[in-house]
């Protein structure tokens, strides 16, 4: 029995490899959302103890990314270090695969993977320090765009989002979301504001970059996968976040673009 576990143990930093190189991929199950799916991934990639209880309990199975293979209790784990298994496991699937006569189409490697979020876990408390007083230009997702993220010494945070008719959406909230969000006209009176938006829009802002997720971007094709947008530009910001300061910020920034 020890000399199992030590084998275990001495494959698990194997396995972590190959997950961080997405050669392998690790997902959560779908009950789990926001934090909660976050904090599996971390402890699962701080402890070997945790990670055996979570795959052993359905909390998480892992993915052969070129292969397109689930791998997940009762099937131990170590069986992904078997070129044998794997081809069985791949013969199993082709079978699968024509008897639906559907073939899924070859997904893209993930541009953020949720390892490399765990990696970034203690960089956290030094990015938030770094992170006051500052004002960050972010590029993507796609469909956000070039945006704006300013954070005052209060380490309260607004996202400004432009829109082509020169409305504008500002998302008001702390260093992990948001907790209003209004829509402002042309003139930058206020359509709407809402606060009741728990879990509608989260982020983690590091040096480089922006990572989202929340019930208003809807779920990615992954497990796990945040939407993440590029750290382009960074400026010094001075100023408090307020009601007049964002109607005059709004109004800044869209001259600037003139």
């Amino acid at each position: 029995m020890k000399e199992k576990i030590k084998k275990e143990k001495e494959s698990y930093p194997r396995l972590k490899k190959l997950i961080s190189e997405d050669n392998v991929l690790l997902l959560v199950h779908k009950k789990y959302k926001g934090f909660h799916k976050l904090l599996i991934y971390c402890l699962c990639g701080i402890s070997f103890g945790y990670f055996k209880r979570a795959y052993k309990m359905g909390k998480v199975i892992l993915e052969l990314n070129h292969l397109d293979i689930r791998i997940g209790m009762p099937t131990p784990w170590q069986k992904i270090f078997s070129a044998e298994s794997q081809e069985d496991t791949k013969n199993n699937t082709a079978e699968m695969i024509s008897e639906n006569s559907e073939i899924k189409e070859k997904i893209r490697k993930l541009p953020v993977t949720p390892w490399e979020v765990v990696k970034r876990i203690p960089e956290i408390p030094k990015v938030m320090r770094w992170s006051r007083k500052k004002h960050l230009w972010v590029s993507g997702p796609e469909f956000f765009g070039l945006h704006h993220f300013y954070i005052d010494k209060d380490l309260k945070h607004a996202v400004i989002f432009l829109k082509a008719d020169f409305t504008a959406h500002v998302f008001i909230g702390s260093a992990v979301c948001a907790e209003e969000w209004r829509k402002y006209d042309k003139e930058q009176n206020i359509l709407f504001s809402q606060t009741s938006i728990h879990g509608g829009l989260e982020w983690k802002i590091y040096q480089d970059m922006v990572l989202y997720r929340g019930k208003a971007l809807g779920p990615k094709d992954r497990s796990g996968e945040p939407y993440s947008g590029r750290v382009v530009k960074v400026e010094d910001f001075n100023e408090d976040i307020n009601d007049e300061w964002i109607v005059s910020k709004i109004e800044e920034l869209y001259q600037e673009k003139k």
